[in-house]
């Protein structure tokens, strides 16, 4: 069987844009069908102030896929009825994917590819390591080379380059004990274990909250495929929740696969000096 994509949108259409196009550039999309699900207005909070972008992002998608299906196995997009909020509408649309396919990529609105990013996501759901009884999921972001969104020095990106390069990080991956929310990927089996959880109204800390408890992980890149760009986004839920993008934390993925040559199976796990790592390229980069 083919693999799917998921894609979960709502009422952001410039994000939403950017995913679909960097998704259109990555390498290998041809072999995917295309799932696309988009949240309803109906009974969602501040719908009356959603409702142009809502409009907006359903026909951003709708002109994408007319441009673009036949690049794909399929393509498919449809609404949910009423609202059912972010956790739910995830575990719908991953639903929805794995009926027709044994594993999928999934990604929320505001996230954009790497060109290589599905070679990342094809080479580790394949790899000894995600076979693993106690692995869940891969990722798609990375936990180095995230400043949170404080500045980075020229000097800071450059020792980061070098470290990439000469250190071999491409190739390389890391376990951590939870999930992402934004983008992962998984296969049906290891769905069935935590895909209800999942949709819980906080589904995303539940999910976490079980992997502490019962010894689950996932494999994160070293170097980024995917990044996250909607922390602040002002038609987002932490805005919306907390009224601020000033209250809301940030992510800012400052070096990613894109910018070096593509690194396509290969992938080992890095155990040695991981702390290290975060030292130089993660923690010391939100602290200078």
């Amino acid at each position: 069987m083919t693999s799917a994509i998921a894609l979960q949108v709502f009422n952001k259409p410039d994000l939403t844009l950017e995913l679909l196009t960097s998704l259109s550039n990555a390498f290998g999309v041809e072999t995917y069908r295309v799932y696309v699900l988009q949240d309803s207005l109906s009974g969602a909070l501040s719908s009356k102030r959603y409702a142009p972008d809502h409009a907006r992002t359903k026909a951003v998608v709708e002109a994408w896929l007319q441009q673009n299906a036949t690049r794909f196995v399929a393509a498919s997009f449809r609404e949910n009825d009423t609202n059912l909020g972010t956790c739910k509408t995830t575990q719908a649309v991953i639903d929805w994917a794995l009926t027709d396919c044994d594993d999928v990529i999934f990604s929320e609105d505001d996230t954009t590819f790497e060109p290589d990013a599905l070679m990342w996501f094809r080479a580790m759901l394949a790899h000894e390591a995600f076979a693993a009884g106690d692995v869940w999921a891969v990722a798609g972001e990375s936990k180095i080379f995230d400043s949170g969104g404080a500045p980075v020095t020229q000097e800071q990106l450059a020792e980061g380059h070098a470290a990439v390069t000469n250190e071999g990080l491409l190739a390389e991956f890391i376990r951590l004990s939870f999930l992402p929310s934004t983008c992962f990927a998984t296969n049906r089996q290891k769905w069935s274990e935590f895909g209800a959880t999942r949709g819980h109204p906080n589904g995303d800390r539940d999910v976490n909250i079980r992997c502490k408890e019962e010894g689950r992980f996932s494999l994160w890149p070293v170097v980024a495929r995917v990044s996250d760009n909607g922390m602040h986004h002002p038609n987002g839920f932490s805005v919306l929740v907390h009224k601020s993008p000033e209250r809301v934390s940030n992510k800012k993925q400052n070096i990613a696969s894109g910018q070096f040559g593509v690194c396509e199976h290969g992938f080992v796990e890095k155990t040695r000096n991981v702390g290290g790592l975060f030292s130089r390229f993660s923690t010391g980069w939100r602290n200078t």
